[in-house]
């Protein structure tokens, strides 16, 4: 979460396990990340 995080990295590991990676600027919108996950 926010400019310090290593996206290409959490996307290199969402690839091996299957999951996801969700850019986040601003924690209130964290809701908003689990919805996107479910819907994806």
């Amino acid at each position: 979460m926010g400019p310090d995080a290593d996206l290409p990295q959490l996307e290199a590991i969402a690839a091996a396990t299957g999951g996801g990676a969700f850019h986040l600027e601003d924690p209130d919108q964290i809701a908003l990340v689990f919805l996107r996950a479910l819907l994806t």
